[in-house]
């Protein structure tokens, strides 16, 4: 049974869950803080803001996709100047980064096999007009998009 004695109130903002890798635990604000937290203590390991470091993301509800671990990296559909980033979990240093039109969504990344090769799939497409959108398959040793897959949602008119 898994029983953690601390809060922490650095995180009161967020609203993505809270993903848990090893001695680590990540979270992503809705105003684009991204928090690396000690399991054990609660102590804040490194934090980043998103908006501050990469500009406003075209979200109307702000920043909430939860992180996705690979390896050594965390992988964030992060919105504003880039699309998807790639951390280094320990430090929060930015390894590579994603440029697409689609911007950045809710969605979480997701990792899969396609054809042999490891990649992370991420659902594209904020608040933007006309709405533009889709799924990338991405390289998570360096953030190349392999395929752009165009896909949107129509709006709702009540």
């Amino acid at each position: 049974r898994l029983v953690r004695d601390w809060s922490s109130d650095v995180c009161s903002s967020d609203l993505s869950g809270p993903v848990i890798d090893g001695d680590l635990v990540f979270v992503v604000g809705v105003r684009g803080d991204l928090h690396c937290l000690d399991l054990k203590s609660g102590n804040l390991v490194w934090k980043k803001n998103l908006e501050e470091d990469y500009g406003p993301a075209p979200l109307f509800f702000g920043r909430g996709g939860c992180p996705l671990v690979h390896g050594d990296q965390l992988i964030v559909n992060v919105g504003g100047r880039i699309c998807v980033g790639g951390f280094n979990k320990r430090t929060g240093k930015l390894l590579w980064s994603t440029k697409h039109n689609w911007h950045a969504s809710y969605a979480s990344p997701v990792p899969a096999t396609l054809h042999g090769k490891e990649r992370v799939l991420v659902f594209t497409g904020g608040m933007v007009d006309p709405p533009t959108g889709g799924l990338l398959s991405i390289d998570p040793r360096n953030g190349k998009v392999d395929d752009a897959f165009p896909w949107q949602i129509g709006r709702a008119h009540v």
